[in-house]
């Protein structure tokens, strides 16, 4: 039989799931490999959700940030050295 919340291995008998911790399914249609693959149950979906921290989200709006100011000051630079070449010339 399988979790209905995480979609694990439970034991025959087994009343919580081993995994996540959730009750077993002791409904009619139980999430067992012949029910899944009959079509009688759909499996779990599992869903992977991951939010991220504010020191994460820090750490990228501070790399942008970085890397904005680097590209400014080369593009800077590197128009500067065009438009001073055009102006003098000895």
């Amino acid at each position: 039989m399988y979790c209905g919340k995480c979609g694990k291995k439970i034991p025959e008998g087994a009343r919580f799931c081993p995994a996540c911790g959730a009750q077993a399914n002791r409904g009619a249609e139980a999430f067992t490999f012949e029910n899944i693959h009959a079509g009688k149950v759909k499996p779990p979906v599992r869903t992977y959700t991951h939010e991220k921290s504010a020191m994460e989200r820090l750490g990228e709006c501070t790399s942008y940030f970085f890397g904005a100011v680097a590209g400014l000051i080369l593009a800077m630079f590197f128009l500067g050295e065009q438009m001073y070449e055009d102006t003098f010339e000895f």
